[in-house]
């Protein structure tokens, strides 16, 4: 028995903790930001780039400091991005990053250390991971600002910041398990001007609202427009710099520029996505409430009547009768009076039966409303979706004991399939169109109709923006029925809607010219007006050539109706003679795409040919013998020789900077230069010696050896350059150099003594440096020249351990090294297989190959523009 119970809350029968279906747009827009978050994001951006450090920086700076900012991890502050991947966001070079972006960012905005691998044996350093940069600013507000600083962004704000970098500039990513990260906006754009043009689409979301529209600057501008100066000073700039951007952006779809009477700049992305969110949240908001399976769920609010405290379960439907119209209008028209009690229907079961409760206990869990009558409740009601009937509870009448048979009546039918119009349906088919759908017949009506209005909607979107496109269908519509007399007027309302009311009319250029009318401002079609204009005065013309050819006392209609038969046949000469063109066109189109394809199957060709000559030439090349061993098929040099080349070319190096150190003038002592080049070399080659046999004590493979020397060799040469470098660095020449610059540096004006100093101090020890490094690469230039123009006799430059390799198989070990000149030096051979030659009768016996030292600086170190001015330099 129905009774009335207090209201309870629902209780799901799943198991706890069980989450239900997520809403479309929980998850967010990348490009959808709160406005309290974009202002903040905003915020720090301003405050990045007014950085002085920045001031006159290039904006490939400029955005890899931001970039940076947003990649930065809110735990320690760092970001650890590689060069190639920090070019990769900046739409730059990795050369462009280590060389320039780099080093200017290492002056305070964002230092940055080398995070390394660990070395490998002999090596001085090892290989280069990535690099770990610091966003001085970010730091210094971490630990010295307030709680409140806009810099203190918290792990959240880092993470959406970081989305919609990704969304606008991201590169592109393919991940190792398949998947693809697709690059942003401007992700795939590189060269030059890229930079620019991403820290330009950044700033402008940043400071744009929420529907992608970006707040134009205020104040007098030049003739560029407002656009154009937003942009520019978005960037820091002018206004011509503006355009330039503006113009690129537009052309790659970026940026809109929104003509009318008020300018706008527009970023589509962001205004697609504003849409897509409220479209989802509409969506979510119209969409029914879906009952919980097992759910207990009773009325809240629903009343103290008898049905207000019913327990209801989900299986059945409504108790309306599925022939009642839910007739809105006439509901509202209808009288106020007593609310009454909700009508319990009539079950099989009894209170005693199964469910234990009335036939309420049937009806869906929906949000209830108070029952109400109101005129014509006769009329059939096509909110249930008949499933009453497959559940097989019997059904009743409200309050006439009606039989379930659908009417006979042809407009009672169709009113049986009525259905409520669509949100973005009803915000045109209103006002004077309301009737229009209230005369549709069937739903098959009703949806073409769904469909037209919203083909229409879709196209004038396309064309001025999603947001008045509504407001413009819905004018058009009124103005089309007025003309036709109102919806009474129409004979046909779906076929008047597709064919007359809906579509764009005239065969105008201009895309949002609808009859004649501009549908974003509402004027006048210049296109239009030009193009009647052209026909009037065509048809003034040949009224005119008509009047001097008739009679002068031709009646009026008579002249009209040569007038007219002549422009008949000017019409379908001027159709012909378009016809004709457009074969004309078609034909050339064709030719050129029969061009373009034999051009294309012509490179392909080439293409094919050019792979199969290269193919051909890396076989050949593959199968020459080595040039030093002659091991067969070994690409002109076997991986031995080559290892062995190189350890004679970084021996060789290694020897010239040892020798080239103060004290030793390669100019004026030729001979103690090239003593002290071959001294050198024997002493590096000992100590390759020496290494090579520490490795074999080790139980090195004889294989690996040749790397072990490689590394020797290496390692030699590392510190003979700083050994070398360090000596220069203390000559005297580079003591006088520092003299002078820091004389030239006290006499420029400073703020004080102490200042001064600082300053002289500085300049010494960089002018130093510079003389050090100038000196150096001046007498390393001068011995290698030495050693090129100097006999051969003892300058034989090969590893130890790397003899060329024999290409038969080789002669047992002989007891001792026979030695370079055949003296014999009682040695044993280090590496039998190899050869049956010491390490060092080796290095005597190879030829010494040529070498191209690389030197870094050729002039002298200019400190000062005072200095320069004195010297006249």
């Amino acid at each position: 028995m129905a009774t009335a119970t207090k209201a309870r809350k629902s209780v799901p029968a799943s198991p706890v903790g069980e989450a239900g279906p997520v809403p479309m747009w929980s998850a967010g827009e990348a490009l959808v930001l709160s406005d309290r978050l974009r202002a903040r994001l905003s915020a720090v951006v301003d405050t990045l780039l007014a950085d002085p450090e920045l001031a006159g920086a290039p904006d490939s700076v400029r955005l890899a400091v931001v970039v940076l900012a947003a990649k930065t991890n809110a735990a320690d502050l760092t970001a650890t991005v590689s060069a190639p991947e920090l070019g990769r966001w900046l739409g730059v070079s990795d050369s462009l990053v280590r060389h320039q972006i780099r080093p200017r960012l290492q002056r305070g905005p964002a230092p940055s250390v080398e995070v390394e691998a660990d070395p490998a044996p002999g090596a001085e350093r090892g290989r280069t991971l990535g690099l770990r940069w610091t966003v001085e600013a970010l730091a210094s507000a971490r630990h010295e600002a307030d709680r409140e600083s806009h810099l203190r962004l918290t792990k959240a704000e880092f993470a959406t910041w970081l989305r919609l970098m990704e969304a606008l500039i991201g590169p592109g990513w393919r991940h190792r398990d398949g998947s693809v990260t697709e690059p942003g906006i401007l992700g795939s754009r590189t060269g030059h001007g890229a930079a620019t043009e991403r820290l330009a689409l950044v700033r402008a979301v940043l400071a744009g609202r929420p529907d992608g529209t970006v707040r134009m600057c205020g104040g007098p501008v030049d003739a560029r427009g407002r656009a154009a100066t937003t942009v520019g000073r978005l960037l820091d700039t002018d206004s011509q710099a503006g355009e330039r951007v503006l113009e690129q952006l537009a052309t790659c779809g970026a940026l809109a520029r929104v003509p009318g009477a008020r300018e706008r700049l527009v970023v589509p992305a962001v205004a697609a996505a504003h849409q897509r969110m409220r479209n989802a949240r509409r969506a979510a908001g119209r969409a029914p409430q879906a009952p919980v399976t097992g759910a207990i769920v009773t009325s809240e609010g629903a009343g103290a009547s008898a049905g207000g405290g019913q327990i209801r379960l989900p299986e059945a439907s409504s108790l309306v009768s599925p022939y009642k119209t839910a007739d809105f209008e006439v509901s509202r028209s209808a009288a106020l009076h007593a609310d009454h009690t909700p009508v319990v229907e009539d079950s099989e079961e009894s209170a005693g039966g199964e469910s234990g409760c009335s036939g309420v206990a049937g009806q869906p869990v929906t949000r209830r409303r108070r029952k109400r009558a109101h005129p014509r409740e006769d009329r059939p009601d096509t909110r249930v979706t008949g499933s009453r009937r497959e559940s097989g509870v019997p059904a009743r009448r409200l309050r006439r004991d009606k039989q379930d048979s659908p009417p006979a009546s042809g407009s009672d039918v169709w009113r049986a399939a009525w259905r409520p119009m669509p949100d973005d349906v009803a915000e045109v088919l209103t006002g004077p169109a309301r009737p229009l759908w209230t005369r549709l017949r069937s739903p098959d009506q009703q949806q073409r109709a769904i469909d037209a209005v919203r083909r229409a909607l879709g196209v004038i979107s396309g064309t001025i923006g999603p947001d008045t496109a509504p407001d413009v269908l819905y004018r058009r519509l009124t103005a089309r029925l007025t003309a036709q007399g109102g919806a009474e007027a129409v004979a046909d309302p779906l076929g008047w809607l597709t064919a007359r009311g809906l579509p764009r009319r005239g065969s105008c250029l201009d895309s949002r010219c609808d009859d004649g009318t501009l549908m974003d401002t509402g004027g006048d079609c210049a296109a239009c007006a030009v193009r009647i204009g052209d026909r009037r005065a065509i048809r003034r013309q040949v009224a005119e050539e008509v009047a001097v050819e008739l009679h002068p006392a031709t009646r009026p209609a008579e002249r009209a109706k040569v007038t007219e038969a002549r422009l008949r046949e000017l019409t379908t000469k001027h159709a012909a003679e378009a016809e004709e063109r457009n074969a004309r066109n078609a034909e050339a189109a064709a030719e050129r795409r029969r061009e373009v394809e034999a051009e294309v199957a012509a490179r392909r060709a080439a293409a094919a040919e050019a792979e199969a000559a290269r193919a051909a030439t890396a076989a050949t090349a593959a199968a020459r013998p080595c040039a030093d061993c002659g091991t067969p098929e070994a690409g002109g040099l076997c991986p031995a020789c080559t290892t062995r080349r190189q350890v004679a070319d970084v021996l060789e190096e290694a020897a010239i900077l040892t020798a080239a150190v103060p004290g030793i003038d390669p100019t004026t002592e030729p001979a103690a230069a090239r003593q002290a080049v071959v001294d050198a070399r024997q002493a590096v080659a000992d100590r390759i010696d020496a290494a090579v046999a520490d490795a074999a004590a080790d139980g090195v493979q004889a294989a690996l050896l040749r790397q072990v020397a490689l590394w020797a060799a290496d390692a030699a040469r590392a510190d003979a350059h700083r050994a070398a470098l360090a000596a220069w660095t203390a000559s005297p020449a580079s003591a006088a150099e520092a003299r002078q610059a820091a004389a030239a540096a006290m006499r420029d004006r400073h703020a004080s003594l102490d200042a001064a100093r600082r300053a002289a101090d500085t300049v010494a020890r960089e002018a130093r440096e510079l003389a050090a490094r100038w000196l150096l690469d001046r007498t390393r230039t001068a011995l290698v020249d030495l050693a090129r123009a100097g006999d051969a006799g003892d300058a034989g430059d090969v590893d130890a351990v790397v003899p060329a390799p024999r290409t038969e198989p080789a002669a047992p070990a002989p007891a001792g090294c026979p030695g370079h000149d055949g003296a014999g030096c009682g040695t044993p051979p280090l590496d039998p297989e190899a050869g049956p030659l010491c390490g060092h009768c080796t290095v005597r016996s190879a030829p010494r190959p040529a070498l191209g030292v690389r030197t870094r600086r050729t002039t002298h170190p200019v400190t000062t523009r005072r200095h320069r001015r004195r010297t006249g330099r």
